[in-house]
């Protein structure tokens, strides 16, 4: 979505002055601001794919790893003595 100078007034509005304060004190502008936030939130989508990623191959190991030290295949269900 591109963002217009026309739009600063309505998305100060909906994200509100406090929310962009930090970003309005590093670029002085609140079109910046509000183009910085929006960046922000990009970057963190993006992040969040790797992040998820490398959940799943942790819990993956953790299983496979109780797996083994309990030498039972459904440790979590089904705990050994």
């Amino acid at each position: 979505m591109t963002i217009g100078e026309e739009d600063v007034e309505p998305l100060m509005v909906m994200l509100s002055k406090e929310r962009l304060a930090a970003l309005y004190a590093l670029t002085a502008s609140e079109f910046e601001a509000i183009k910085l936030h929006q960046e922000t939130l990009r970057v963190g989508a993006l992040l969040m794919t790797v992040i998820a990623t490398i959940e799943i191959a942790l819990r993956n190991t953790v299983c496979r790893n109780l797996t083994l030290h309990f030498g039972v295949q459904n440790w979590l269900r089904q705990p050994p003595a």
